[in-house]
């Protein structure tokens, strides 16, 4: 079964090991970004979702859009959803706050296809990263982000569907 995410250690791990995975996107093989993780976590309202997804999420040329905040902040509005993220957020995090990383070697042993779709100007996770998977596709979108699934959908899109 084909699997696509984006920044989810533990969902790229479970995927893993269920031996699901035929496509992993950004961001989960990171240097330590732990605050913006945190920032983003606990950002509530449309002010401050844009100002942390401007500071580390989205390249300078695709900020964030008024429809994608609206609806971020109306999700984050619902009861439990801001606490759900922060839940997330620490299990990204290792116990002494830091970001967490995933099993590199574990996952480029994998006898699985895999295209790995990264930004170009990535803050979050350098693509630098993507070359500890030397067997995998790369799709280097050069002029967006951490948050490419927001910044350009159909690029990402296309890169996934020419995969599959």
């Amino acid at each position: 079964t084909p699997w696509a995410g984006h920044c989810g250690p533990d969902c790229a791990v479970c995927a893993c090991a269920r031996g699901q995975p035929d496509v992993l996107a950004p961001g989960v093989w990171a240097d330590d970004h732990a605050q913006a993780l945190r920032s983003f976590a606990e950002a509530e309202t449309i002010d401050a979702l844009d100002a942390v997804l401007r500071a580390a999420f989205h390249a300078p040329d695709t900020p964030p859009g008024s429809a994608s905040l609206a609806a971020m902040a109306a999700m984050r509005a619902v009861p439990g959803q801001t606490d759900m993220l922060r839940h997330i957020a620490g299990r990204i995090l290792k116990p002494d706050g830091t970001q967490g990383t995933l099993p590199l070697a574990e996952i480029a042993a994998l006898a699985k296809p895999m295209a790995v779709v990264w930004g170009g100007q990535d803050a979050i996770v350098p693509p630098s990263q993507a070359l500890a998977l030397p067997s995998a596709r790369m799709v280097l979108l050069q002029s967006v982000g951490h948050m490419l699934h927001e910044e350009t959908p159909a690029a990402v899109l296309d890169a996934v569907r020419r995969h599959l």
